[in-house]
C-alpha cells in the first residue's frame, strides 16, 4: 500500500494558489486503466480512494489517495476526477500526478453528496450537477475549452483548457427580451437537469424540467436534442444581438432551437438520458405515474425506435435468467400495464432505470427493484433482456451513480460490479451472450465500501 507520505507536493511558485497552498501532488503509484476505483471508509469514517484489479490471482486493494472521495474515470480511463477535502475537485493521471482544478471551477450552490465530482463526456470534456435553492437540480455548462488530453497538468489546464463555466441552462416557454424582462414566474422557466453528449460531441441530449425549489416539478421532465452549443458557429455581432433580444434561454450557452426526442404526453416523465458509445441509441428512464410504473426506455437519436425495456413477468423471483424478447406494450391503464402476454395488476412495478452502457454500446445495464438487475441488447432488429438476481441482497437506496460500475471488455466478457452489497461483498459479473459468470470479492475487515467506478 502507498500513502501521501510516500509522495510529494509540487511546490513551485507557479503551482500554488492564494494562501500559498500547493495545488499539485505526485504519488508513487501507477495505474493501467483496468483498475476498479473504490471509495472505502475506515472504522473512524475517514474516506480514501483505492484501486482494485478484481480478476487478479489474489486481488488486494491499493491505497491511492487518503481523504479522497467519489473517484470517476474518464471514458478512456486515462484520467479520473475526485473530491479532496470538502468539495474541492482534483484531477489525477495514471502516472500518479494530481492537481486541483481551482478557478474557474465553481461548485454548484448546494452540491449533492451522492453525485460524482464531474460527469465526463465521451470526448473528454466534463461538467458537474448541483442544486440551487431557486430552481432545483441543474447541470452546469462544460468547464473545458477543449477536451482534456491524457498528459494534462495544472499549467496546461490554467493556460489552455479551463473554461469559464456559463452556469445552468434556463429556458423560457416563450421568446423574451432579457434586457426589458424584470421578473418571471417559475412556470415560465425550465432548467436542464441532466445531459449526455453524442460520441462525436456534435449533439447533446438534455432533460428539461420546469424550474422549482426542491425539484417539485421534476415529474414534468422531457428529453430534447440540441446541437452542442460549443459547435454552434458564431454569427455577426448584429445578428447575435438580435437573437439575444428574442431568446428563450437565460444563462448558460447560446443554443439553437431544440427538438423533442419522443412524442410522449404531459403525463409521462423522461429522465437522465444516456447516449450509447456507438451513437445509435439514447437510453433514459420513463415514468408513468398514473399507470404506476417506471421503466428503462431507448430511442434512436432521431426519435424512432422508441421501446420500453419490459418483461411481462409479475414478480422479481420469476424473472428468467435467459435472453427474452422485449414484449410490445399495448396500452396503459390505471395501476395496470397491458402487454401482449397479459396484464400485470401490480402498482409500482416494474421500477427500472438504465445506469450505463458497456464501452462499445453492446449492452445496457438496468437497475431493477427488489435487488434485481437486467442486461439489454439490440439484436436481429429487436431488443432482448436478461434478468439477474445476486445470491445476496443489493442495497437499492445507494446512489445511482455509484451503484454499478462497468469495466473495459476483457477475457470472458464485459465486467460489471455492484457497490451495494448488504454483506460486505462486491459481486463481479462477466457478461457475454452465452453466460453471466459471478465472482465475489470480500471487502477487507474494518473498511466499508461507499462508491465504485470503472
Amino acid at each position: 500500500m502507498s500513502s501521501e507520505s510516500n509522495g510529494k507536493w509540487v511546490t513551485s511558485a507557479a503551482g500554488t494558489h492564494e494562501g500559498h497552498q500547493p495545488v499539485e501532488f505526485r504519488y508513487p503509484w501507477r495505474l493501467t486503466g483496468k483498475e476498479l476505483l473504490l471509495e472505502m471508509e475506515d472504522e473512524k469514517g475517514t474516506p480514501a480512494i483505492y484501486a482494485l484489479e478484481p480478476f487478479a490471482s489474489n486481488p488486494k486493494p491499493q491505497l491511492l489517495i487518503r481523504g479522497g472521495r467519489r473517484p470517476v474515470w474518464n471514458h478512456r480511463r486515462t484520467l479520473f476526477a475526485y473530491f479532496r477535502g470538502k468539495w474541492r475537485v482534483w484531477i489525477a493521471r495514471r502516472d500518479g500526478y494530481t492537481f486541483d482544478l481551482q478557478w474557474p471551477m465553481t461548485i454548484p450552490d448546494m452540491p449533492r453528496a451522492d453525485d460524482p465530482p464531474v460527469y465526463w463526456t465521451y470526448a473528454g470534456n466534463f461538467y458537474c450537477v448541483g442544486n440551487n435553492s431557486r430552481f432545483g437540480t441543474y447541470a452546469e455548462s462544460d468547464f473545458c475549452n477543449e477536451p482534456l488530453p491524457d498528459n494534462v497538468d495544472w499549467r496546461k489546464w490554467r493556460s489552455k483548457y479551463a473554461g469559464a463555466g456559463l452556469g445552468p441552462w434556463l429556458r423560457l416557454d416563450q421568446p423574451v427580451d432579457p434586457i426589458t424582462l424584470k421578473a418571471f414566474p417559475w412556470r415560465m422557466v425550465s432548467v436542464v437537469r441532466s445531459k449526455s453528449f453524442s460520441p462525436d460531441d456534435q449533439y447533446v441530449a438534455v432533460e428539461l424540467s420546469p424550474a422549482s425549489p426542491m425539484d417539485l416539478l421534476w415529474a414534468q421532465s422531457k428529453i430534447y436534442i440540441y446541437r452542442n452549443p460549443t459547435k454552434v458557429p458564431l454569427l455577426p455581432p448584429e445578428e447575435e444581438e438580435r437573437l439575444a433580444r428574442q431568446t428563450r434561454h437565460l444563462g448558460g450557452p447560446r443554443v439553437e432551437p431544440e427538438r423533442r426526442l419522443t412524442t410522449s404526453g404531459d403525463g409521462v416523465a423522461e429522465l437522465n438520458p444516456l447516449w450509447s458509445p456507438d451513437g445509435c441509441w439514447i437510453a433514459f428512464t420513463v415514468v408513468h405515474p398514473k399507470a404506476g410504473y417506471m421503466a428503462a426506455a431507448v430511442a434512436r437519436p432521431n426519435g424512432t425506435g422508441y421501446t420500453e425495456l419490459l418483461l411481462s413477468v409479475p414478480e422479481p423471483k420469476s424473472l428468467p435468467k435467459t435472453w427474452q424478447p422485449v414484449r410490445p406494450l399495448l396500452s396503459h391503464r390505471e395501476g395496470m400495464l397491458e402487454y401482449s402476454g397479459g396484464p400485470i395488476p401490480r402498482w409500482g412495478s416494474p421500477c427500472d432505470s438504465p445506469v450505463g452502457w458497456t464501452d462499445d454500446g453492446r449492452y445496457l445495464i438496468i437497475r431493477g427493484a427488489a435487488a434485481t438487475w437486467k442486461i439489454a441488447k439490440y439484436e436481429h432488429g429487436g431488443w432482448w433482456l436478461r434478468a439477474q438476481s445476486p445470491p445476496f441482497g443489493l442495497l437499492m437506496h445507494s446512489p445511482e451513480d455509484g451503484w454499478a460500475a462497468i469495466g473495459p471488455k476483457g477475457e470472458g466478457g464485459y465486467p460489471v460490479c455492484f457497490a451495494s452489497s448488504s454483506l460486505g461483498i462486491i459481486p463481479f459479473y462477466r457478461i457475454s451472450d452465452a453466460d453471466c459468470k459471478l465472482t465475489e470479492w470480500w471487502v477487507p475487515e474494518g473498511l466499508t465500501l461507499t462508491w465504485a467506478d470503472w
